[in-house]
């Protein structure tokens, strides 16, 4: 390990600071800076049960890196998507006949979870959760809880504190930065600055450029999904994908771009990645170019495909 993820991990596993008692924190690393290596390092030091609640479409990848880092088979983690599995990992800790080295939940499970005790907690019990949230890491007697990418559906992590009574509370982001004076704030409040790991000054490995482009039509264009709303891609494609003559004109656009930075680049052991907010257009883009570059190993990657397809 680095020095400064040796420092990272001493950071996590440190129980007080500046003299006192310390109960979550933040590690700031760049991507691949080496987060996942670093947490994993502490958490096999601190020797407590990790619970990790992730979305769905990283459980793959750190089902992977708890085997590499942390020397845990897939076998010996615990993962929990659904409700059934929620109720059954409840079952298992009250009965003290929970036999894993770490548990796995998506956080859609873990919010409906929240979400049906808020919701009528009255009728909670009623629907086979043997506890609460309050009582949860308590049940299951865990002692680590572990959220990567911790800046994704900040509003649920933020959530999650209100109800995690765990001894530690560990958050991994490279990017915890928002234009918005509002999320900074609350950023701020989840993890003021004595609370955060910030790891060397981030290298930058990438130039970007603005590509500009004209439709005609621009009254068939949706940006939001309401009246002066927050500008959302998703409408912007699916609004595209009902005009077969705009969709090939955006795939000609994207792939003059390829082809310009990609195909007459000569730098060995090349990439190139194209993001797409819906599936429908992940799946239409990598149709084209198939069709168009027959040659090359084009593959699609959305949360039904293994995480195999993105370590091309």
């Amino acid at each position: 390990m680095r020095p400064d993820q040796d420092r990272a991990k001493e950071f996590v596993k440190a129980k007080e600071q500046n003299e006192e008692p310390v109960y979550r924190k933040l590690v700031g690393i760049q991507t691949g800076g080496g987060k996942t290596l670093t947490s994993c390092a502490a958490l096999a030091d601190i020797k407590e049960l990790p619970v990790v609640i992730i979305r769905n479409q990283f459980i793959e990848k750190w089902q992977e890196d708890f085997n590499k880092y942390f020397g845990i088979s897939k076998k010996d983690i615990y993962t929990v998507n659904g409700a059934k599995s929620m109720q059954k990992l409840i079952k298992l800790g009250m009965r003290k006949k929970l036999k894993c080295k770490a548990v796995i939940i998506s956080n859609k499970t873990y919010q409906m979870f929240v979400t049906d005790y808020e919701d009528k907690p009255n009728d909670f019990f009623m629907k086979g959760y043997g506890c609460t949230p309050y009582e949860f890491f308590e049940k299951i007697q865990a002692g680590v809880l572990l959220r990567d990418e911790i800046h994704l559906d900040f509003h649920f992590n933020f959530k999650v504190d209100t109800y995690s009574n765990v001894p530690l509370a560990c958050g991994l982001s490279a990017t915890l930065l928002n234009d918005s004076p509002f999320l900074e704030n609350m950023y701020s409040v989840m993890f003021p600055s004595h609370l955060r790991f910030m790891g060397d000054p981030i290298k930058k490995y990438v130039d970007a450029y603005a590509i500009t482009y004209y439709i005609e039509k621009l009254h068939l264009i949706k940006t939001s999904y309401s009246k002066g709303g927050f500008y959302s891609h998703t409408a912007f494609e699916e609004s595209i994908m009902k005009y077969p003559g705009m969709l090939k004109n955006y795939t000609k656009l994207i792939e003059s771009v390829i082809n310009t930075t990609y195909i007459k680049n000569t730098r060995e052991k090349k990439r190139v990645v194209i993001f797409a907010s819906t599936i429908s257009m992940c799946t239409h883009l990598a149709e084209a170019f198939k069709k168009t570059w027959p040659d090359l190993d084009i593959r699609r990657y959305v949360s039904v495909h293994p995480y195999e397809n993105m370590l091309v």
